[in-house]
């Protein structure tokens, strides 16, 4: 009768050893799939079947504007300062020369002043004085 007593209570431990490690093996995975977001399957698209309606009512008041835009067409031509130097259509001139060339044949044209990275400071200054002698617009191409 003892063994038969110590078969029961043996299959009864089994039975709810078993069952302990089913329910912590369920609580595991539940815990891996919530910190998945709950996403069995990531490739999986659910598809929403809702329909929503909506009604615009506008009313408008037509009204006609004329704009007109003037558009002068200005030239410019652009002077690198190179160290001491300037460069003007790809070559290189001294600064008489170069106001020379920018007020030939009578067209003082709009001058766009570019610099390298070795250009200095007086080569600079001596320019913007020779600009306002001879009355010729420029600009500064600071990028």
């Amino acid at each position: 009768m003892r063994k038969k007593l110590k078969g029961l209570v043996g299959t009864v431990v089994v039975v709810v050893l078993a069952a302990a490690v089913g329910f912590a093996g369920g609580v595991g995975v539940g815990i891996w799939l919530s910190g998945r977001g709950g996403n069995i399957g990531d490739n999986e698209a659910v598809q929403a079947d809702a329909t929503v309606t909506e009604e615009i009512t506008e009313t408008t008041t037509e009204t006609t504007t004329e704009m007109t835009t003037t558009v002068q067409n200005s030239s410019f031509v652009e002077v690198i300062i190179d160290g001491d130097t300037y460069l003007y259509s790809g070559k290189i001139f001294d600064l008489d020369e170069l106001i020379a060339e920018i007020t030939k044949n009578g067209n003082t044209l709009e001058v766009r002043i570019s610099f390298s990275d070795t250009a200095t400071q007086y080569a600079y200054e001596e320019l913007i004085k020779k600009f306002k002698e001879n009355g010729i617009v420029y600009t500064e191409n600071n990028q």
